[in-house]
């Protein structure tokens, strides 16, 4: 590779750290892209770029005009992904001393096709777990062993918190009231995404999932946790000279979760899902159980969503078969604007209002209002 164009990628790579403060995750993804382009145009300097070599680079990795993908090909949304992370890096370089001369729109050649955008957004269907499935599971899983109620109190804190499973591992005993109902998602301490401070209560699946946890809470309190012993040890403890465990350790990642989610649904003959689909069965749960705005952004933002928008785009997918029925049942729908507003107001009433309204209804007989 040309030196210049190495240092350049360097400085870049400080400028994501220290300017934007991305993550070195997030970093490593977009210098593998912009490595990979920078071998494509071989021993050119970075200054001489056109929009031609973005075109070459494009054909390179996907025939933009092609009809069908090749099995061999890079899937799309990784296409579209490599093309992002260079436009990123031509806009900033544009900016680079010696480099402002660059034809303007060169970053612009990097827009994938709409139909490859398109075929980026496809997604395999995966399962998405029900209420009765999880229930099913939790039954099946022994806890005879430390480690088998350790794994089934990790699936139904899943469920009952909706956490990401790279923010549970690094959970630690202050972080739940389990009187309260509680869970306080600190970024200080455990991975939360994009670093946010996330207060989770508890979701109201059942009480038979909540005294799983609070069961396996007593038992680590029991067992000696301290406040910031982890609350799902990886049982690999170091041992002392004594054959003692001197310290419970974290897991490094949440591989071991994702393993033991997948072994208790062959086990209970159930689909396998991936931890993350939880998040997707509470998202269709408040769907059902919200009968407000208000509720719906609590349940929302009990998911770590600032904005609704978010639970609805990505999470709140409704299945085929509901899709079909739900449509099916509006045809004997009343479409009356103001009986609409009536349910709207229902929705929006406290408790007390509700039992007010109700007894206002139960003594209300159309047949002995006066018309006039």
């Amino acid at each position: 590779m040309q030196p210049g164009n190495l240092e350049l990628i360097r400085r870049y790579q400080i400028h994501m750290l220290e300017a934007r403060g991305l993550s070195a995750k997030t970093i490593d993804a977009y210098l593998r892209h912009v490595l990979q382009f920078a071998g494509a145009i071989g021993n050119r300097d970075f200054n001489t770029l056109k929009p031609e070599d973005i075109i070459r680079f494009k054909i390179q990795i996907f025939d933009p005009n092609a009809e069908d993908i090749h099995p061999d090909e890079l899937a799309p949304r990784t296409i579209v992904q490599t093309f992002n992370s260079l436009k990123a890096f031509l806009n900033w370089l544009r900016e680079q001393p010696g480099h402002k001369k660059l034809a303007p729109d060169l970053p612009d050649y990097c827009n994938p096709s709409r139909r490859l955008a398109a075929l980026s957004r496809v997604q395999n269907a995966r399962h998405v777990p029900t209420l009765e499935e999880l229930r099913i599971i939790l039954r099946a899983m022994p806890d005879q062993s430390f480690k088998q109620r350790r794994d089934r109190a990790v699936i139904a804190f899943l469920f009952l918190t909706g956490m990401r499973d790279g923010a549970v591992i690094g959970l630690q005993m202050k972080h739940v009231d389990p009187d309260e109902r509680h869970v306080f998602q600190d970024p200080r301490d455990i991975q939360t995404k994009f670093s946010k401070t996330i207060p989770t209560t508890w979701f109201p699946v059942g009480n038979d999932i909540e005294e799983i946890v609070q069961f396996w809470f007593r038992e680590r309190c029991e067992g000696g946790a301290t406040d910031t012993s982890p609350l799902f040890p990886s049982l690999r403890q170091s041992i002392d000279r004594q054959g003692l465990v001197s310290k419970e350790t974290f897991w490094q990642s949440a591989d071991p979760i994702r393993k033991l989610v997948q072994h208790a649904c062959k086990a209970a003959n159930v689909p396998v899902f991936q931890p993350h689909a939880l998040r997707k069965t509470l998202t269709a749960m408040g769907e059902e159980l919200c009968h407000s705005i208000q509720e719906l952004k609590a349940w929302s933002q009990n998911l770590g969503h600032e904005e609704l928008g978010t639970t609805l785009q990505h999470y709140g997918k409704v299945p085929e078969a509901r899709q079909h029925e739900l449509i099916g049942n509006m045809r004997n729908r009343n479409p009356r604007p103001d009986t609409r507003r009536l349910i709207d107001k229902l929705g929006r009433m406290s408790p007390d209002h509700v039992k007010l309204f109700e007894s206002l209804i139960d003594g209300f007989d159309p047949l002995k209002v006066n018309h006039r």
